[in-house]
């Protein structure tokens, strides 16, 4: 997807483990591609009424986003490439 600039938009998503959607225990990191997600990138999504996650853009810049997300649980810790969004 891309977003012109101006724009104050969610970047809706899907967290799927082993075919099941995940809406707690979700971490996610908007990142510039080719680099992964530091501590301080982790912040808590949004759970939208109409299922799945989303994240705030608006203090984005201009160019190419990867969302990661992170879920936590009481056996394991997974991190998850969910794909890409362009703000044009």
């Amino acid at each position: 997807m891309s977003y012109p600039r101006e724009t104050k938009e969610f970047q809706p998503f899907r967290v799927e483990v082993d075919g099941v959607e995940v809406l707690t225990g979700v971490e996610v990191a908007v990142i510039r591609p080719k680099t992964r997600p530091i501590l301080t990138d982790w912040v808590n999504p949004i759970v939208l009424d109409v299922g799945g996650l989303a994240v705030l853009i608006d203090q984005l810049d201009l160019g190419v986003w990867n969302v990661w997300a992170r879920i936590t649980t009481t056996n394991e810790l997974v991190v998850l490439h969910c794909g890409d969004f362009k703000i044009i």
